[in-house]
């Protein structure tokens, strides 16, 4: 009877690791020095405001940083601006047994009738502690009424009453509220800061938590330490060692595998592989939505390494993912990449709103890889630049054609159709040619694009003649490497529309028929001269 009447001992519930470890003064807060420094020089001057606005995006410290200042100002032995945490002030505000100071989510409780139980609350003395602190949670979820009425008691608060309003949409917080309260703007904590903290509670945790798995639990969270300790606490759940692998299983992540395959796809134009590597991350149970993401973000980084002298500073990743990238960028044109970057974000728009979202992504990776599919604005401009740059160079611009099936009836066979043969093209007649005085800077130009072909056409000349541009050399293989070698033709083109102005057709100046057209046309002379009686001086 004993022992049926002991008591039995219940387990201790676990507490997840962002509660555990939430900071308990200023100075363990990550990432938000100016704040922190701030407030705890008001606490030690006593100057400290009526009303604060905490806004900044989640899992920054604003909810934190509410609790640390109300325990603060009413601590018995404040130190340095900070609550001691020992007295009983401090103890009970932690444990919830000092009423004077209430946390309000304004999420649940935004109607007015919440806001005016408060208003006369506020006005009666506090209890045990010095000020009765008002910290209002997702202060912009408050109706109009309710904004309304918490405007006087901001305007005249009573001497013992201090509010705390925390925000993620400042933007809709009316003006009227704002001008009444101090305002601290919480930045997102940079993942090397957030995988520092990670490492330290992952030493008092005793467990074993790899760097680069440290730095991309950090740039998972995006800014936010809450998210960064509710991950590692995922990762944790029968893992004592957190790697890479085990953030990317637990987050869902891609991984790089599946991107760089993509994008190498997309360079090669090889539709087999691109819609290779989908469905084998789909295979894979790779959320479709994430791997868009993570394509969107590996662009952004490439257009980034094409921009910026020193990417490092602006992109969070290993140094082997950013030789990656430096690789990459040499791969695609900044037209290209913000064309791939407009058509990633309105596919991730679109996903939201179907649940076929492996079909989005495969047509999306088809519009990157086929451009003439893509009819987006930023698409069109990308191939009118092609266009142009072909043009400036010369260079031949392939045009498509579609093609009809022509249905024939069994019983009538086709006819081959005879090839149409097309006339040889005529070259201008060299006798009538111009020299040009410009083809020394000619010749200095195509020496920057084709300087084997600059030098083959040293002590040469150019004629003009109509719109061919004739070249008068003794090297005998000029016309053999202008009519076989394209990109001879090009670089030679491009140096004389340069600096001429003017496009012009390639062809060989033949000085023998030049020379033989003035020789005829002095015979012509002379004979017309002797039948006049007309004595010509040859001298």
């Amino acid at each position: 009877s004993q022992c049926m009447n002991a008591k039995k001992e219940v387990p201790a519930m676990y507490q997840a690791l962002y509660r555990k470890y939430r900071p308990r003064t200023f100075n363990d807060v990550v990432g938000q020095d100016a704040i922190t420094t701030t407030l705890k020089n008001e606490i030690i001057s006593g100057k400290t405001s009526h009303a604060y606005l905490f806004t900044g995006s989640r899992g920054t410290g604003k909810t934190t940083c509410s609790k640390i200042f109300a325990k603060a100002v009413n601590c018995l032995h404040p130190v340095n601006g900070n609550p001691c945490g020992e007295c009983e002030i401090c103890r009970g505000i932690d444990d919830g047994t000092v009423l004077d100071v209430v946390e309000m989510d304004a999420a649940s409780n935004n109607g007015v009738d919440y806001i005016r139980d408060l208003r006369e609350e506020a006005y009666y003395a506090p209890v045990r502690a010095k000020y009765r602190v008002y910290i209002i949670d997702e202060m912009h979820m408050l109706s109009a009424s309710a904004f309304n009425a918490l405007l006087k008691i901001l305007e005249e608060p009573p001497e013992h009453v201090k509010f705390i309003l925390a925000t993620t949409e400042v933007h809709k917080i009316a003006p009227t509220i704002m001008s009444r309260c101090q305002r601290f703007d919480f930045k997102r904590i940079d993942s090397k800061s957030v995988a520092e903290y990670l490492k330290k509670i992952a030493q008092k945790e005793q467990v074993e938590l790899d760097d680069d798995a440290a730095c991309l639990i950090g740039r998972c969270a995006d800014g936010g330490m809450r998210d960064a300790m509710s991950l590692l606490d995922l990762c944790l759940s029968g893992n004592s060692h957190v790697t890479a692998d085990v953030v990317r299983e637990r987050a869902g992540l891609s991984g790089n595998t599946f991107v760089q395959k993509i994008v190498e796809a997309v360079y090669q134009k090889d539709t087999q592989a691109a819609l290779g590597a989908v469905n084998e991350a789909y295979a894979m149970s790779v959320d479709m939505q994430r791997l868009c993401a993570d394509l969107m973000t590996n662009f952004r980084n490439v257009m980034v390494c094409r921009l910026s002298k020193n990417p490092e500073t602006l992109i969070d990743c290993m140094p082997d993912e950013l030789r990656y990238l430096q690789e990459t960028k040499e791969k695609f044109s900044l037209e290209r990449i913000l064309r791939i970057l407009s058509l990633l974000t309105q596919t991730g728009n679109r996903m939201t709103q179907t649940e076929y979202k492996k079909a989005e992504l495969e047509m999306a990776v088809m519009k990157m890889i086929h451009e003439e599919l893509d009819t987006s604005a930023e698409a069109l401009l990308c191939r009118i630049e092609q266009l142009e740059r072909r043009l400036l160079t010369g260079e031949a611009v392939p045009v498509s054609r579609p093609t009809e099936e022509r249905k024939t009836m069994p019983s009538e066979p086709q006819k081959p159709q005879e090839p149409v043969r097309q006339p040889p093209r005529q070259m201008p007649d060299s006798a009538g040619a111009r020299k040009s005085s410009d083809w020394e800077d000619i010749l200095d130009r195509l020496a920057q694009l084709n300087k084997p072909l600059a030098a083959a056409l040293k002590n040469s000349a150019m004629y003009i003649s109509g719109n061919y541009a004739l070249i008068d050399t003794q090297n005998t293989l000029f016309a053999k490497i202008i009519n076989e070698n394209a990109e001879a033709r090009t670089s030679l083109k491009r140096a004389i529309a340069e600096i001429t102005g003017k496009t012009y057709s390639i062809g060989p100046y033949k000085r023998a028929v030049a020379e033989k057209k003035e020789e005829d046309g002095l015979s012509v002379l002379r004979r017309q001269a002797e039948k006049m009686d007309i004595t010509i001086n040859e001298g």
